[in-house]
């Protein structure tokens, strides 16, 4: 492969006419420019100037690549302005991975706060129970309910997310309001899939229930939250979850039910790039301000 920094001092040369000439253009030492001509030569195995006493005169060979070799340095100086001015500015795309109650009902209006601070900056959400590979830039945030595994991304904790059991009306005249955790045994209960039963809310309906009787199974809360509605059964939810649907009735509200860390999480080679930076910055600054929507017993 070519170095595209033997060729910058290959074409101050064919410009300048001498090293030295090259060498001031570029800032640094005659012998050094002399060195990376030399070089490139030796990688190419061709001449690419004739020396003379007046200076440096190109080959055919030299000639032939002049070309080829401007349009390079035409394009890494584009590059260079373009990652420079992307980064220096709170502008472009920020792709930011979510649950889907967090990302639905809590981020998507919030970011219209967003939007007035810095109208450059564009998000795109991907609503998923999955986790995104960060390390692998698929997404440059990412707002999860657990503390990542991979050291080398940066993570702050936000707030907490309080949960609840809810019920319908419905279902809760037809088998009656529970008044104990030990009553849990005798209802039916909206779940997360097997994929998800993992989770500590689902491991302390377990252990309370002793695995409960399940009528309906989804990883998506809006889709839980609205078979709950409909009088299905039981369900943890998030309370603020349960707030955005009508018809939800919350029953044993001191049941100890596990709470989640909210967290932001991002790649550190992101961390300061002006949009991400100033996209972290904004979304920690809301989920200080909403705790009590996350969390109304903190």
């Amino acid at each position: 492969m070519m170095d595209w920094d033997d060729l910058k001092y290959f074409l101050a040369v064919a410009r300048t006419g001498s090293l030295s000439a090259a060498a001031r253009d570029l800032a640094t030492h005659q012998p050094t420019v002399g060195r990376r001509l030399h070089a490139l030569e030796a990688r190419l195995g061709a001449r690419l100037f004739h020396r003379q006493a007046r200076g440096y005169a190109i080959s055919d060979t030299g000639r032939s690549i002049l070309a080829a070799a401007g349009s390079m340095e035409t394009a890494a100086t584009l590059i260079e302005r373009l990652v420079t001015g992307e980064e220096a500015r709170a502008s472009g795309t920020v792709r930011i991975s979510v649950t889907d109650e967090i990302g639905v009902l809590w981020l998507t209006p919030t970011l219209a706060g967003l939007a007035v601070d810095y109208p450059g900056i564009d998000v795109a959400i991907d609503v998923t129970p999955q986790t995104t590979d960060l390390t692998r830039f698929e997404a440059d945030l990412a707002i999860r309910l657990f503390r990542t595994k991979e050291p080398e991304l940066i993570t702050q904790r936000v707030t907490r997310l309080a949960f609840g059991l809810f019920g319908a009306p419905a279902y809760l005249a037809r088998k009656g309001t529970p008044q104990t955790l030990a009553d849990l045994r005798q209802h039916t209960f909206v779940d997360f899939d097997e994929g998800l039963r993992h989770l500590p809310e689902c491991r302390w309906l377990d252990e309370i229930t002793g695995r409960q009787t399940i009528a309906f199974r989804s990883d998506n809360t809006h889709a839980r939250s609205a078979a709950t509605a409909t009088g299905l059964g039981l369900a943890i939810l998030p309370i603020f979850a349960a707030a955005n649907q009508p018809g939800l009735v919350r029953v044993l509200p001191k049941a100890p039910i596990p709470k989640r860390d909210v967290w932001l999480v991002t790649h550190p080679d992101l961390r300061n790039v002006a949009r991400v930076r100033a996209t972290l910055d904004f979304l920690a600054a809301a989920f200080r301000r909403d705790r009590a929507v996350f969390d109304p017993e903190s």
